[in-house]
């Protein structure tokens, strides 16, 4: 299954990245994963987006989220984002944004605005200055004793303001 296949080459891409970076060392914080599409777009209408709102996921991998959050909101959304710390994550979600593009206006689906940028919230905080509403998962951050979800929850709390 070509899917499948796609999975297991972005976690080899994930591993090699954090070897030869010496990124969070013996640590699996970037280990590759998905989120579940129906759960993520449930949490999307439980956001209750405003018009002119701009989603960002970070850490967005291949862009799923992304693209969902794009057809699924392209009426309410100003845009939809996707920041990735590993380049050749970004490539991916940039392969194929052209034919998510072709494919929604083909099938007569609209799409908000997608831009998918290579960087880390950390080093470049102003990559979220325009973010209203902001999406991060990892099946791997530690919830003890790992030091990079306390620093992005600090970087995120600081930066956005919470709504409750």
């Amino acid at each position: 299954d070509e899917s499948s296949a796609d999975f297991w080459n972005l976690r080899d891409i994930s591993s090699s990245y954090q070897q030869s970076n010496n990124f969070f060392i013996k640590s699996q914080d970037l280990t590759y994963g998905e989120f579940d599409i129906d759960f993520f777009l449930q949490l999307l209408d439980a956001a209750e987006l405003r018009h002119g709102e701009t989603f960002c996921d970070i850490g967005s991998g291949s862009g799923r989220l992304v693209f969902a959050a794009a057809l699924s909101c392209h009426d309410v959304l100003k845009k939809s984002i996707g920041i990735e710390i590993i380049p050749e994550y970004r490539e991916v979600s940039m392969k194929v944004l052209p034919r998510i593009e072709e494919m929604s206006a083909s099938c007569g689906m609209k799409l908000c605005p997608v831009l998918f940028i290579e960087g880390d919230v950390h080093s470049d905080a102003h990559l979220l200055k325009d973010v209203d509403v902001c999406f991060c998962y990892s099946t791997a951050f530690a919830t003890i004793g790992g030091p990079y979800l306390a620093q992005l929850s600090y970087t995120l709390g600081t930066l956005l303001g919470v709504l409750v």
